[in-house]
């Protein structure tokens, strides 16, 4: 469900697949607490949305969850690469009040690197 692609010790890029359902979200937070580490939370995490096939509404509180903890540590929480359907239901959501939303992983990570300069 998750892998991670890269962590530069600043920005952690983790990819998700498969599903976030109301079955799936208590397996997903051990799942990417496996592959961030606890210490993670407290960083920038990119999150790879390309391989996310469905999400519903216990899904969408999952990550809302985890933004909020990741904040809540003095993270911040980027998603990229949205199908565009996920791009819409993201938009209807008014998500992008709430994270950081790109296009693409390049945008994603000039997005988290930027973030706190100003």
């Amino acid at each position: 469900m998750f892998s991670l692609q890269s962590d530069d010790g600043e920005v952690a890029c983790v990819a998700i697949s498969g599903q976030v359902r109301q079955e799936d979200t208590s397996r997903a937070n051990d799942l990417l607490e496996d592959v961030l580490g606890t210490a993670a939370v407290g960083r920038k995490v990119l999150l790879d949305l390309s391989g996310l096939q469905a999400i519903d509404s216990s899904g969408v509180g999952w990550l809302l969850r985890w933004q909020k903890r990741i904040c809540r540590n003095g993270g911040q929480l980027i998603l990229h690469s949205a199908s565009p359907w996920l791009g819409q239901t993201l938009g209807r959501l008014k998500m992008g009040q709430i994270f950081g939303i790109a296009g693409d992983r390049e945008s994603a990570i000039r997005l988290a690197k930027s973030h706190g300069r100003d």
